[in-house]
Formats: structure tokens, C-alpha cells, sequence
């Protein structure tokens, strides 16, 4: 399976794309990202440790740096940590660790 990240929120105003669900604005301070599809083939290290990353373009985490979320597929900001600006794009990276060390990365479109 392809893992995916996905801008999720589910509050009232979220303006989304009517075929993927794909959120490109939100009324509020926070962000929520979730993501699927990370899996390892049979026999190899598990993942371990998902980490998330918010920045200005895909792939950074300017805004917000890579922060542990352990095993858990569902992230939110703080608005006292990462304020984000009115009008700006924003970009979710998600990376999987395995025991051995291993990661691979999904980036969310904006």
C-alpha cells in the first residue's frame, strides 16, 4: 500500500475538494493532519514512531518542526505554538520510523 497525508478537519467551514475530501482552507487557528498507508513488508523491522513536520513549502517543517507522535495517525497544532497566517499555504509532512531506523515520507499538497 502508498502511504497518503491528508489536511483533515472536520469543524464547521472547512472548505474541501468534493472528489478526495482534501481540505485547502480552514476558518480556524489549528490544523489537523492524518495519515495511512504506512506499512512494512513481512519479516521487517515495524514502524515505531511517526513524526510531523509543518513548513511553507512541502517537505520542510519551517513553521512547525518534526515532533514525535508516537504511533498515533492523527496530529493538531497548537495555536500557541504554531500561529499560522491568514491567506498562507501550508505543507504536512509525515515521516514513519521503523526499529531499525528506517523512515519513509509522505507530503501532504497543501
Amino acid at each position: 500500500a502508498t502511504a497518503f497525508v491528508v489536511e483533515f478537519d472536520p469543524r464547521e467551514g472547512a472548505s474541501r475538494d468534493l472528489d478526495t475530501g482534501d481540505v485547502d482552507f480552514l476558518p480556524t487557528e489549528t490544523l489537523i493532519v492524518s495519515w495511512a498507508g504506512f506499512v512494512t513488508a513481512l519479516g521487517r523491522p515495524p514502524v515505531m514512531d511517526y513524526q510531523v513536520g509543518i513548513g511553507s513549502m512541502p517537505g520542510l517543517d519551517d513553521v512547525q518542526a518534526f515532533a514525535s507522535v508516537g504511533l498515533s495517525t492523527e496530529f493538531e497544532t497548537d495555536a500557541d505554538v504554531t500561529p499560522f497566517a491568514h491567506g498562507e499555504t501550508y505543507y504536512a509532512t509525515v515521516k514513519a520510523v521503523t526499529t531499525a531506523g528506517a523512515s519513509s515520507v509522505v507530503r501532504s499538497d497543501g
